[in-house]
């Protein structure tokens, strides 16, 4: 096996590569990819979308590269392009916990709670300490009305990351908020990869 570097857009507008294992028959591809990846950066979403389409030709069945492209594509608000890009995702990989945890992050953009909660439910089980899918459950809730549950889950995220900002800003946005939620919590951050 060798290594091949995917592109990754931290929810804090940080950009890191994540290493991922491949096939060495996919080196040569992935390595020319990876030069072109050190120059993009500091690319724009949209470079990055036509990076990751460009990838998906060559490896269409690739759940991560779908879900980093679902990412970029929800970064540029194009909700219905990344849905459909995560379905297609979750349809070849039903368990790739990236995928549901961005689903959720559309689906709440949307003020869809119900379609949300099952993949935010999902992937709390498989991690339940995930600070970024705690964020948007505590979004879920209080897009529900349930405020007290949207105030402790973010508390219980700042138990485990006392510098966590979206959890600050997200608690700020919810004690400052005297009425309904339809507007009160923003979607900034993403899942892990």
């Amino acid at each position: 096996l060798c290594v091949r570097a995917l592109y990754l857009e931290g929810r804090t507008g940080h950009r890191s590569l994540q290493l991922v294992t491949s096939s060495m028959q996919e080196y040569e591809l992935w390595f020319g990819s990876l030069q072109r990846l050190i120059a993009y950066q500091n690319a724009s979403h949209d470079t990055m979308i036509a990076l990751y389409e460009s990838w998906l030709t060559r490896h269409s069945e690739d759940g991560v590269l779908r879900t980093n492209l679902a990412a970029e594509l929800i970064a540029r608000d194009r909700l219905d392009d990344a849905e459909r890009v995560l379905l297609d995702a979750l349809h070849t990989h039903p368990r790739l916990r990236a995928a549901h945890v961005e689903l959720a992050r559309v689906y709440l953009a949307r003020g869809n709670t119900e379609a949300a909660v099952p993949h935010l439910q999902w992937a709390l089980r498989v991690n339940p300490r995930d600070p970024a899918v705690l964020v948007l459950a505590a979004t879920a809730a209080a897009y529900a009305g349930e405020r007290d549950r949207a105030e402790h889950v973010l508390r219980q995220v700042l138990a485990l990351d006392p510098n966590h900002t979206e959890a600050h800003f997200q608690l700020g946005r919810l004690l400052g908020s005297d009425v309904s939620f339809g507007g009160g919590l923003t979607l900034g951050s993403s899942s892990s990869l």
